[in-house]
């Protein structure tokens, strides 16, 4: 009896690990398929914030009139919405997000006078359109932005692969 019991307890663990492999190779599978980032117009999420970026331009300048940044190459400026999730208020901060291109991760430009840049977001509530920008080359092709809830947050991110078109000249 002793023997069936042992015979038994290493056909579960055999069986419990075979289980383990299955879903680790489901989980790298799943891994892959998220790979392939959501585009414009789909709402992601990352912490207490949902972004949806709205359009993608490029410039050579950024900032309201009176006060704003030239470029050393082009801006790449990304139109959001944030909207807080969570149930406290969070801090949005265009700083926080990051441009991918060729593999590359590029760092927001610090533009003074984006709306809701700096400001505490309550639950419930959201930014409609803000804007992030970002110094680039001249006719760099931006892959992907990553959006973050904050500086520490894993981030999530929205493919731009074809936005936007390259500038003329």
């Amino acid at each position: 009896m002793k023997w069936l019991t042992i015979l038994a307890a290493i056909a579960a663990s055999v069986v419990l690990a075979g289980c383990g492999t299955t879903t680790a190779t489901q989980g790298s599978s799943g891994s892959s398929a998220a790979q392939a980032a959501p585009g414009i117009a789909a709402p992601v999420r990352d912490g207490k914030f949902e972004f949806v970026v709205l359009s993608v331009d490029r410039s050579k300048t950024a900032g309201p009139a009176d006060d704003h940044s030239t470029a050393q190459g082009e801006f790449i400026n990304v139109h959001l919405s944030v909207k807080n999730t969570g149930n406290e208020a969070q801090g949005y901060y265009a700083t926080n997000q990051k441009l991918i291109i060729n593999g590359k991760k590029f760092d927001a430009a610090s533009i003074m006078g984006a709306p809701g840049d700096g400001n505490n977001i309550n639950p419930g509530l959201g930014i409609d359109s803000t804007v992030v920008s970002f110094d680039v080359p001249v006719g760099a092709a931006p892959e992907a932005i990553e959006l973050h809830d904050s500086a520490f947050s894993g981030g999530v991110k929205v493919s731009l692969a074809g936005s936007p078109p390259a500038s003329n000249g």
